[in-house]
């Protein structure tokens, strides 16, 4: 059990490490956005959304059953655009 444990979270800080790397060349693209509000969180939205804790299907993004999060401030978007 330990051993998948320590695999998941080592799949995870992947996961993370690649929305980092989207988010930075995102902030390349559009200077103007402040990304270091947007790395701050990262880790968190990796682990809430890869765990399955919150879901969102993007071809159907009315769906009912989709997961809801809160986000209060609008620089935070980027790292969702890179899930």
């Amino acid at each position: 059990m330990k051993k998948n444990i320590f695999s998941q979270a080592d799949n995870l800080r992947k996961k993370a490490l690649w929305v980092w790397q989207e988010t930075l060349a995102f902030n390349r693209r559009a200077p103007e956005t402040r990304v270091a509000i947007s790395l701050s969180l990262i880790e968190i939205f990796v682990a809430i959304y890869y765990r399955g804790l919150i879901t969102f299907n993007p071809s159907q993004p009315l769906d009912e059953e989709r997961g809801r999060c809160i986000i209060s401030n609008s620089n935070l978007l980027l790292n969702l655009k890179s899930l």
